[in-house]
C-alpha cells in the first residue's frame, strides 16, 4: 500500500526521532517501525535488533504527538 504524506511523516519520525528517544529512555536499543497494513490500520511494533517484536501499537489516526504518546505509554509497560 502506498503511503500518503501523513503517514509518510509518522514513518519518519518513528524511523528517526521517536526510536532514538525510546533507546535513551529505555537504556537498550529498541526500533519503532511504522508501517501500514493492507486493511488501512497504522501500527508501530517495537522491535529488539534480533527481530523480536516487543509490542505492537495501534496508530490510526493519531497525530505525531499522539504517536509518540501512544507508543511510550506500551513502552513503559
Amino acid at each position: 500500500m502506498l503511503m500518503n504524506e501523513e503517514q509518510k511523516d509518522k514513518y519518519d519520525f518513528c524511523q528517526k526521532e521517536l526510536s532514538a528517544l525510546l533507546k535513551r529512555a529505555l537504556g537498550e536499543r529498541i526500533k519503532a517501525e511504522y508501517f501500514v497494513r493492507e486493511d488501512g490500520e497504522e501500527r508501530v511494533e517495537l522491535t529488539r535488533p534480533d527481530g523480536t517484536v516487543i509490542r505492537s501499537v495501534n496508530v490510526s489516526a493519531d497525530s505525531l504527538t499522539a504517536l509518540a504518546r501512544d507508543v511510550l505509554y506500551f513502552a513503559g509497560r
